[in-house]
């Protein structure tokens, strides 16, 4: 069985070290969680994620309660990850529908999570409560990282206009983007044939609610976006971000194990 993975403080970072007991510094939030929810009590093992560092230990709590942890440091543990992160960009949709996308693209493995208003958003966040929302989505994020046993948070950055999308664009080796009326490739042999290129980050762009206009998908075509197919089904927002990120997944995966068994057999 796993263990309860925390995300704590990287101010004591260099002193984790194996055998000694170390004062953890955590957020209220994540405390609580721990002591008055998973009711995690003295002499249980844990693991700690050491923020921006994103160093991992395994632990065993000598004392806990809602506002301090103290830990001894059992061991070091080694960091796996994909060796291609690929980022998520969607069409800003309904809140509930963001905390869906975030969640579980985390979940999958997103690296960093970028939210556009596109022509068609039914939702325009402005102001106050667009900063609530992000709020909200950042504690999400955190949420489901610690519960995937992900190796590190991944970035939710500001909400962006399509101008500023595209600029954003340029950072990447390959930009895919799955639009509804696109019969073919689909979504997976596009993705087969990036990684055939052995690129270093990849975006997938799924579009809002109401789908992406033609002149966004032209101007996206002219700065070097891929387009492929999710299959006949017209997909909710929501849906698509998830099956997306997952296929990414699958295949990064997929290519990665085989690297892997080459370089473990000297084929």
């Amino acid at each position: 069985m796993a263990l309860p993975r925390f995300f704590v403080s990287n101010e004591n970072a260099t002193g984790y070290l194996e055998g000694h007991e170390v004062e953890v510094r955590a957020d209220s939030a994540t405390l609580h969680h721990a002591y008055r929810v998973l009711r995690i009590r003295p002499g249980e093992r844990i693991e700690i994620v050491s923020r921006d560092v994103w160093d991992a230990y395994e632990a065993k709590v000598i004392a806990l309660s809602d506002d301090h942890l103290i830990v001894s440091v059992l061991k070091h543990l080694s960091v796996r990850g994909s060796r291609i992160p690929f980022d998520l960009i969607w069409g800003w949709a309904k809140q509930g529908k963001n905390d869906v996308i975030v969640r579980q693209a985390t979940e999958i493995g997103c690296e960093r999570l970028i939210p556009v208003i596109f022509d068609r958003c039914v939702v325009k966040a402005k102001g106050a409560s667009g900063i609530k929302r992000m709020e909200r989505l950042n504690t999400i994020i955190e949420s489901a990282a610690a519960q995937s046993h992900r190796w590190s948070i991944p970035t939710l950055e500001p909400i962006q206009t399509f101008g500023e999308m595209i600029g954003t664009l340029e950072t990447y080796d390959a930009v895919i983007v799955a639009w509804e009326e696109k019969s073919e490739p689909m979504l997976s042999q596009v993705v087969d044939e990036v990684l055939q290129g052995e690129p270093e980050r990849i975006a997938l762009v799924i579009g809002p609610e109401g789908g992406i206009e033609r002149d966004e998908i032209d101007t996206l075509v002219e700065h070097g976006a891929l387009l492929a197919s999710m299959g006949p089904s017209i997909l909710r927002v929501e849906t698509a971000c998830i099956a997306g990120c997952a296929v990414l997944a699958d295949r990064i995966q997929t290519v990665q194990g085989h690297e892997d068994l080459s370089q473990d057999t000297g084929l």
